[in-house]
């Protein structure tokens, strides 16, 4: 199993582009269903304020994972798979590496 990481955060974006990128805390528990229904993703963790959106993902295979974090991410707020990765960090985790969260 693999933790990887996906951010949007005001480091990288300025804040017209970034608060397009906001779960409110309602739609949290939906997010979190539809993200573990994706084909390799196991668990999840969103994290989402006003200055960042993160997703911690446990995984099974990293490249299909991180493929399906970042189609979820394109769905939930109707953008282009180009636009996450233009504007996401990301991150790979394994063993004790993911002791962090």
């Amino acid at each position: 199993m693999f933790v990887i990481y996906i951010g949007l955060d005001f480091k990288k974006l300025p804040l017209d582009i970034r608060e397009n990128f906001v779960f409110s805390k309602s739609e949290l528990p939906a997010a979190n269903s539809a993200l573990n229904s994706e084909k390799s993703i196991l668990e999840n963790v969103i994290l989402s304020t006003c200055n960042r959106t993160e997703i911690y993902a446990v995984v099974d295979q990293i490249h299909t994972g991180q493929y399906y974090l970042k189609r979820f991410l394109a769905r939930w707020f109707n953008v282009s798979l180009k636009e996450i990765e233009k504007f996401g960090s990301y991150s790979i985790k394994t063993g004790r590496d993911y002791s962090f969260i």
